[in-house]
C-alpha cells in the first residue's frame, strides 16, 4: 500500500512510540490526534493538511480565582508566545527553529502554572506513551480528551474548548495509558480510580476505586483502554483487568481475579461477549465472558479460559500479548509481542493454528515500552492487518489456514542526523476508513491506501 500522505514528524507533532500508543480518531472528512504535550490537532482526511490546533494545558484549567494571581499573568505571557507559534504551525510557516522554541516555551508554561499552585499543577513523571499518547473520543458533535497530565477536556469539532476538568492521582509505573470512553452520557477515565463526568457539562458524576493509590504498580493495574458495552439494556464499562462496572453509577458488578496484575491489551466486545487477553509469560490466557440477557447485581459470569501457549516459538524478550484480538466468524486472531499469530476456535476453545509472522520485529532490553508488536490487529473487508513495531505490515485472509496476501514496509527514519537515528516505530492500532488505513507512528501520521 503506497503512502498517500504523511503528516511530517516532529518532536511535538506526535508522541513517541510506546507500549500502548493510541490511534487517531476519524470523523467525517477529518482526522483528530493528540499531540505532545497537550494539543489536539485536526487534519483534513484528504491530504493531511493541518486545519487547527487547540491547546489544553494547565493554563486552560485555571479557575477564576487563580487567574487573579500575578503568577497566572506571567503564565499568560508565555501562553501568548506558544499561541503565536501554534498559529505559525497551522499556517504552514513554522520553521524548525520555531518548533524547537515551542518545546522550550511549553516547558516554561508548565513551570509557570506550577507557581500558580505548586501542588495542583505539579509536573509528574513522564509517561512511556508521552503526556498525550491517547485517542480522543467523540459523540459526533463534541470531542473529549484525556491525558496523562490529568486533564479531561470537551471541545466542539472546530476546536472550541467547552469545558476542562483536572483529575489527578499518584503516578504509576510506565504512566497512565488508558484512553477515555463515552458511556451512558458520561466521559469516563481511568487514573487508578474510574472517574466519570457528565459529558455535556463536565460535572463530576461518580468515582469508583479500582486499584490502590500507593505503589508504582499496584495489583490489578492495567494499560489497556476502557470499553463500553450494553447488555440487557444496561450500559456497562469493561476494564482491562477483568472488572465490569455499571456506567450509570460506577458500581462494580464483576471482577475476574484470574486476570493477573498487569494486563496490557484492551478488551474487545463481539457477539454478546467480552474478550480479554491477559498478560502471562509463555502462556497467556484468553478470557471469554458471555454476557447475560439480564444484568444483576452482582453479575454472575462463567468466563471461559483458553490458554495460549507460544513457548514453541522464539520469545526474543517477553512473550506477552500486548495486542487486542480480532474476533471474526467464530475465530479469535491473536498476536503476541514477538509476532506469533495464534488463531483460536472460540466455540471449542482450541488453537486452530499458530505462525511466527515475518514482521521484522525489533526488541532489545533498552527498548522500554516499544518492545515488539503492540498494535492490535485490524479487520478491514476480507483482510486482517498486523503492524509490527519496525514498520512492517502483514496482510492475510481470515480463515482456518494461513494465507498471506501481502507484506508492506514503511521505511522512515527518525532523529535524522542524531546518534540515535533509526527506523520509525509503530505501536498504535491501524484505523480502517474507506479504502485507507490511518497509522500513527512516532514520527508522524500516515494515510495508507491505493491512489
Amino acid at each position: 500500500m503506497p503512502g498517500t500522505w504523511r503528516c511530517p514528524g516532529s518532536r511535538w507533532a506526535f508522541t513517541a512510540a510506546a507500549r500502548v500508543s493510541r490511534p487517531p480518531l476519524v470523523i467525517g472528512d477529518r482526522v483528530y490526534v493528540l499531540s505532545e504535550p497537550f494539543d489536539l490537532i485536526a487534519l483534513a482526511k484528504a491530504d493531511g493538511k493541518v486545519l487547527w490546533l487547540r491547546r489544553a494545558s494547565y493554563f486552560e484549567a485555571a479557575t477564576d480565582e487563580e487567574k487573579k494571581k500575578p503568577e497566572y499573568k506571567n503564565a499568560a505571557a508565555v501562553a501568548a508566545q506558544v499561541d503565536a507559534l501554534n498559529a505559525a504551525f497551522v499556517a504552514g510557516t513554522a520553521t524548525e527553529k520555531q518548533l524547537q522554541e515551542k518545546t522550550k516555551l511549553e516547558k516554561s508554561l508548565q513551570k509557570a502554572m506550577k507557581k500558580v499552585d505548586p501542588e495542583k499543577y505539579a509536573i509528574g513523571l513522564a509517561p512511556d506513551i508521552g503526556w498525550s499518547g491517547f485517542t480522543p473520543v467523540s459523540d459526533g458533535k463534541r470531542i473529549y480528551t484525556w491525558s496523562s497530565s490529568g486533564l479531561v477536556t470537551c471541545s466542539d469539532l472546530d476546536g472550541r474548548l467547552l469545558w476542562t476538568r483536572l483529575a489527578r492521582n499518584p503516578d504509576v509505573e510506565h504512566g497512565l495509558s488508558s484512553s477515555p470512553v463515552l458511556a451512558d452520557g458520561k466521559i469516563v477515565i481511568f487514573n487508578r480510580d474510574l472517574v466519570a463526568f457528565d459529558a455535556k457539562t463536565g460535572a463530576p458524576a461518580w468515582t469508583t476505586p479500582i486499584v490502590a493509590h500507593e505503589g508504582l504498580n499496584p495489583g490489578g493495574f492495567f494499560h489497556g483502554c476502557l470499553i463500553a458495552v450494553t447488555a440487557g439494556g444496561v450500559p456497562l464499562i469493561a476494564l482491562g483487568n477483568g472488572t465490569i462496572v455499571r456506567a450509570a453509577d460506577g458500581k462494580t458488578l464483576y471482577k475476574n481475579k484470574g486476570s493477573g496484575t498487569q494486563s496490557a491489551a484492551s478488551p474487545v466486545v463481539e457477539g454478546g461477549a467480552i474478550y480479554e487477553m491477559a498478560v502471562g509469560e509463555a502462556i497467556s490466557p484468553l478470557y471469554i465472558y458471555p454476557l447475560p440477557d439480564r444484568i444483576a447485581d452482582p453479575l454472575a459470569l462463567a468466563p471461559r479460559k483458553v490458554p495460549i501457549d507460544t513457548s514453541a516459538f522464539p520469545v526474543h524478550y517477553l512473550p506477552w500479548h500486548l495486542s487486542s484480538p480480532v474476533i471474526h466468524e467464530g475465530l479469535a486472531y491473536l498476536v503476541n509481542n514477538a509476532g506469533v499469530l495464534t488463531v483460536v476456535d472460540i466455540q471449542v476453545g482450541q488453537v486452530v493454528y499458530q505462525k511466527l509472522l515475518d514482521l521484522d520485529v525489533f526488541q532489545a532490553h533498552n527498548e522500554g515500552a516499544a518492545r515488539g508488536v503492540g498494535a492490535s490487529l485490524a479487520l478491514a473487508g476480507r483482510r486482517i492487518y498486523v503492524v509490527g513495531n519496525n514498520g512492517a505490515t502483514i496482510v492475510f485472509e481470515p480463515g482456518r489456514t494461513y494465507k498471506q496476501v501481502a507484506k508492506n514496509k514503511i521505511e522512515s527514519i527518525v532523529a535524522v542526523g542524531h546518534w540515535a537515528e533509526r527506523q520509525e516505530r509503530f505501536m498504535a492500532n491501524p484505523v480502517p476508513d474507506g479504502k485507507r488505513l490511518y497509522l500513527r507512528g512516532e514520527g508522524g501520521l500516515w494515510a495508507l491506501g491505493r491512489k
